[in-house]
């Protein structure tokens, strides 16, 4: 019985809900809006990049590539790693992301993003990419017809060092470098010199450990009373799927090839 309820309790203790494409996030926020009688400026909507606003051709240098090689380094390389180290690591990425073209995730975001804008809500992004990715980030977001430049979201834009890590918002866009989301939204919207106080926000993300960090920081922090609705986004569960069941020996190949090109060009 004991185990039981201890189930219940952590199921419950997670509010996120799912949502299986962008049209479904977007009627969630319009209609909470009009049912709570908002107006929509009082509405901040956060969308993370990495897999639910743009996504990586091939798996090299995506988020679940990442993800695989961090695990890798940690577990002593048992199967393959671009680095020995996560600084290592890090590096590749960045590269891989200044020289690689992103996709959508879904053709109809930027129509979405954009009907959300107009309409006055406050539009945004947190994504844990570092500063040193704005410049690539802002190039795919804007060449995929994203500007979160366009909307009523927090304008200051800053640079500082947050928990050890270097972090920037610029453009509508706060680059976290991995740190808490949860966390990272409280300090950007609670700026000094922001006097905007919003009445909801909707956050979406197609990573778990991301809706806890939202739980935990308000649903779980009595201090913190901000109506924060997270969605995990499951639109590219079968491509991240997909790759963890896979081999590897493509991007192993392609990781090969990628340090030799580095090598030749430095």
């Amino acid at each position: 019985m004991k185990l039981i309820i201890s189930i219940l309790i952590t199921f419950s203790a997670l509010s996120y809900q799912e949502v299986s494409s962008h049209t479904n996030f977007y009627k969630k926020i319009v209609e909470y809006t009009k049912k709570n009688k908002l107006k929509t400026s009082d509405v901040l909507v956060v969308y993370d990049i990495d897999n639910t606003l743009l996504r990586f051709k091939t798996s090299f240098g995506s988020d679940q590539w990442y993800g695989w090689q961090n695990d890798q380094i940690k577990k002593g390389c048992p199967v393959h790693c671009i680095a020995k180290s996560v600084s290592g690591l890090l590096d590749y990425s960045y590269k891989a992301t200044f020289i690689s073209d992103m996709i959508l995730v879904e053709k109809e975001i930027p129509t979405l993003i954009e009907k959300l804008q107009e309409s006055g809500y406050g539009v945004s992004s947190i994504t844990s990419r570092g500063p040193v990715n704005y410049p690539a980030t802002i190039r795919e977001l804007n060449k995929s017809g994203i500007d979160f430049k366009k909307s009523n979201a927090p304008r200051l834009p800053f640079m500082t060092k947050l928990y050890g890590r270097e972090v920037r918002y610029a453009d509508g866009v706060f680059m976290t470098s991995g740190l808490n989301k949860g966390k990272m939204l409280t300090h950007l919207i609670n700026r000094p010199g922001l006097d905007k106080k919003y009445k909801a926000v909707f956050f979406l993300d197609d990573r778990l450990k991301h809706m806890k960090t939202m739980d935990k920081e308000y649903k779980n922090n009595k201090a913190n009373k901000l109506p924060v609705f997270a969605y995990r986004l499951t639109t590219t569960d079968a491509i991240v799927k997909e790759f963890n069941e896979s081999d590897k020996k493509l991007e192993i190949r392609i990781g090969e090839e990628f340090k030799e090109l580095i090598k030749n060009l430095n």
